[in-house]
């Protein structure tokens, strides 16, 4: 059986990071584990947990993710795709693309 390609709703978890000082600016942590960015995506098929997922951001850059979780959304009829990166961080400038990148949504998680 062939898997037709699918709509869904990624919910990424990016690490917090650590934003190297310049001149006379201290260094300074941005704590993420409140925060979710979100994207419609275009897939080949519905994801498992464990599953590979290759999302990119701005116009070329791609960041590798794991999926740790699928769930259906009865309300809004979509998957929503959770995925963390698979690398333990994420590059300054690539944070900042995704801050800036119109198709990726910031979220503040409840209580976050």
């Amino acid at each position: 059986m062939t898997q037709r390609p699918v709509d869904v709703e990624v919910n990424l978890r990016v690490p917090s990071l650590t934003v190297k000082s310049t001149g006379t600016e201290a260094a300074r942590t941005i704590n993420n584990s409140g925060n979710r960015f979100r994207r419609m995506l275009t897939v080949p098929g519905v994801p498992k947990v464990g599953d590979p997922l290759r999302v990119t951001v701005g116009a070329d850059t791609p960041l590798d993710c794991i999926v740790t979780r699928v769930e259906w959304n009865d309300g809004r009829s979509i998957f929503i795709v959770s995925c963390s990166l698979a690398g333990r961080g994420i590059p300054a400038a690539d944070y900042q693309s995704l801050l800036n990148d119109p198709v990726w949504t910031l979220t503040e998680l409840p209580g976050g």
